[in-house]
């Protein structure tokens, strides 16, 4: 079992989160995958949102996960990865990745074809200005 703390450092103090832990009962797994919904980002990165997403593979093997982020109604790109056995990895602005643009209304599609995966995600979407953040468990 482990759950983790996401937090931003402000000098001042920090703000933060906490990431539960799932049973693996309810991982996704390869084919349909989850959605994470309500995700934002701001081009200019000191004020409105970005959003964080975070992996955990619950295999013993490696497996692939892609994550199509969605803006409305149109792809603006795709985040693809390999993560080792057990890996936690988390993309700290994931929209930043993949487009330039402001996505106010975004979600992304996350997908294994990896034969056998099963793996958590999560989004952490974080105030530009303050660094409250507000956690979205896949679904």
């Amino acid at each position: 079992m482990a759950t983790a703390r996401s937090y931003t450092d402000t000098g001042s103090g920090s703000r933060g989160q906490f990431i539960p832990a799932e049973p693996l009962s309810s991982a996704s797994a390869a084919g349909p995958g989850a959605r994470l919904i309500q995700l934002t980002h701001s081009a200019n990165g000191t004020s409105g949102f970005r959003t964080n997403i975070g992996f955990v593979n619950a295999t013993a093997a490696p497996i692939a996960v892609k994550a199509d982020c969605t803006r409305g109604r149109h792809v603006v790109g795709a985040w693809v990865d390999t993560l080792a056995p057990y890996e936690f990895f988390q993309d700290t602005g994931i929209f930043g990745t993949v487009t330039t643009g402001d996505v106010p209304d975004g979600f992304a599609v996350l997908t294994s074809s990896t034969a056998g995966a099963h793996f958590f995600a999560y989004a952490s979407v974080i105030d530009n200005q303050s660094g409250a953040p507000v956690y979205i468990p896949a679904q």
